[in-house]
């Protein structure tokens, strides 16, 4: 009787201080991003979201940052960008991946420079592609630009 009692309690306590509560990995596909001097935006991305720990079936998603910041991470290299998405819920699972896609990044203030331009300025650059999921539980997450 004083085990069950013991039993309850912890689990009570684990239950309270939110260890058993779900935490949400996401990750941005594809991971390495390469820009030419052609293209006027990122395109084919999205948002892989993986639960792990606690007891969930939904994500809700407000919305989303998106980021291009230089290879350092510290300035930001075109203007953010919010996507309101308005609560929107994707079921989760336990252990099981789910892919969003998003729509294409424009790359404001690069498009059209001119090849010689963009050789001399952009090729060979690596910057981060930071994209931060305001939802349930707040998540972050990056890729690499590399400019070709």
């Amino acid at each position: 009787m004083k085990r069950i009692r013991l039993l309850s309690l912890v689990l009570l306590v684990v239950l309270l201080t939110g260890c058993l509560s779900p935490r949400i990995d996401v990750t941005i596909d594809p991971d390495t991003i390469k820009v030419t001097s052609e293209m006027t935006a990122i395109e084919g991305v999205s948002l892989k979201f993986k639960m792990r720990g606690g007891i969930s079936f939904s994500y809700t998603l407000k919305e989303v940052l998106v980021t291009l910041k230089d290879e350092d991470g510290g300035e930001e290299r075109i203007t953010p960008k919010t996507v309101d998405l308005e609560n929107k819920k994707i079921p989760v699972f336990f252990g099981v991946s789910r892919a969003i896609a998003i729509d294409p990044i424009s790359l404001d203030g690069i498009e059209g420079i001119g090849a010689d331009l963009y050789d001399q300025l952009l090729k060979g650059e690596k910057w981060t592609l930071e994209i931060v999921v305001v939802g349930t539980k707040d998540s972050t997450a990056t890729a690499k630009v590399i400019f070709e």
